[in-house]
């Protein structure tokens, strides 16, 4: 299969590209590099730079694409609040053209990286399900669960079709960028403390996050491929476990001594705990996550030594 990756210049698409390149795929990537960089993007993949909005028709029958994964978007809440339009323009309404291409080109499978950020803090106890209430404390959060509707609408307009979306939980590992301070929570204190030596934590250090190795992640994105029966399908990618704002820090000030820890006040558009249920995508697909967040982190330290 020939598959179209968006963001294939970032942090998740470049490692989702790599792995689907050693299954045996065919990569057409894509990426603007207002956030990645073309060093991300592995060998082997067929590159150009565009916006999302600019792929069309057309463009998808030439590079005889069969299956699109559409990873690229503007990542994070914090970005969000600050410019919500813009939030909106990429991570809805260029999701809405990239769906129009595809389905005036003929394709028939699409995935895309949705994220924990829709539910918010939700309603009742997490773990968060897939059809638990969904209350985004964000316009990332709002527009992201948008862009899941407007795949499950295109699907069923087309019910031959495969639409999978992945709701990713926090998602770190090696190569992320720590010179961003807007998005990934383990990234931007791990840069904090390499480029700043100082790490600035805005908010309560008893929130907790479930965190997913990027391993993890590229594994479920090829297992989803693997689907064979046309439908609209909702997964969370997560490892069911929380692990607190303090204890990060601690491991991440226990690597480098020294590192001096400022704690601010608390967003009340930040969730306290957000956790989610892997159930479902482990009895469907088989998917469970093989690493924890502890040999995670190392694995992670590891690479900035």
């Amino acid at each position: 299969m020939s598959l179209l990756i968006t963001g294939v210049a970032g942090f998740i698409g470049s490692h989702v590209a790599a792995k689907a390149l050693t299954q045996g795929f065919s990569v057409y990537g894509v990426d603007d590099l207002s956030s990645g960089t073309l060093k991300n993007v592995p060998d082997g993949v067929l590159f150009s730079k565009m916006q999302v909005r600019d792929i069309t028709p057309e463009i998808l029958l030439e590079n005889e694409v069969e299956g699109i994964l559409h990873i690229a978007g503007q990542n994070g809440a914090a970005g969000s609040k600050k410019y919500p339009v813009l939030d909106a323009e990429i991570n809805v309404l260029q999701t809405i053209s990239l769906h129009a291409a595809a389905e005036k080109a003929g394709i028939t499978k699409f995935v895309y990286a949705s994220s924990v950020a829709v539910y918010g803090e939700g309603k009742g106890a997490p773990p968060f399900k897939e059809d638990d209430a969904t209350e985004p404390l964000s316009p990332y959060g709002v527009g992201k669960l948008s862009a899941e509707k407007y795949g499950h609408f295109f699907q069923k307009r087309n019910p031959e079709s495969l639409y999978v979306a992945l709701r990713l939980h926090n998602v770190y590992g090696p190569g992320q960028d720590i010179h961003s301070y807007d998005q990934g929570i383990v990234s931007i204190f791990l840069g904090q403390a390499i480029n700043l030596g100082h790490i600035e934590v805005k908010g309560r250090p008893d929130r907790s996050r479930d965190l997913t190795y990027i391993n993890d992640c590229t594994e479920a994105f090829m297992r989803v491929l693997a689907v064979k029966v046309p439908g609209s399908y909702l997964f969370n990618v997560c490892t069911g476990s929380a692990v607190s704002v303090r204890e990060i820090v601690d491991l991440i000030v226990e690597w480098r001594p020294g590192t001096e820890v400022t704690w601010g006040q608390q967003d009340v558009f930040d969730p306290i705990t957000t956790v989610g249920d892997p159930s479902k995508i482990r009895a469907a697909l088989g998917w469970a996550p093989q690493v924890d967040f502890y040999e995670g982190l190392r694995r992670t330290l590891e690479t900035q030594d």
